[in-house]
């Protein structure tokens, strides 16, 4: 057999294709919605799990807090509830929704419908892929 050094750049570069183009059908997508909480918490709190992502929604006035029972990983040891942490502060701050970039976390998050109420209670989308 002759080595021929196109045929192994063609095949290198069908492999980096495919990679380019197959690796978004495994990312996993987080989402957190908080909407319409009460100064002491939430009372519906539900959070579901797939092999393609995992959702957070807490709504309605209660007691408790909106926060991962089992919360997905997404950096080292840090987790989806840091996010949360984060998120709220930088609305505190006066972040008003867009790309958030968490450097701390190398991941940017689509944020949408944020609004803080009248009690100061922060609502919001988050989205991301990682």
């Amino acid at each position: 057999m002759i080595y021929k050094p196109q045929h192994a750049m063609k095949r290198l570069f069908i492999l980096f294709g495919l990679t380019v183009f197959l690796s978004p059908l495994f990312a996993v997508h987080i989402k957190i919605e908080k909407k319409n909480g009460g100064t002491c918490g939430y009372k519906n709190v539900s959070e579901t799990h797939t092999p393609n992502g995992h959702d957070l929604v807490c709504s309605e006035p209660g007691n408790e807090k909106c926060a991962w029972e089992y919360p997905p990983k997404i950096v080292d040891a840090k987790t989806a509830q840091n996010l949360i942490d984060i998120i709220d502060e930088q609305v505190s701050n006066g972040f008003t929704g867009g790309i958030l970039f968490i450097e701390s976390l190398n991941i940017k998050v689509s944020v949408s419908k944020v609004n803080i109420n009248k009690n100061g209670v922060i609502s919001y989308v988050a989205e991301f892929d990682y």
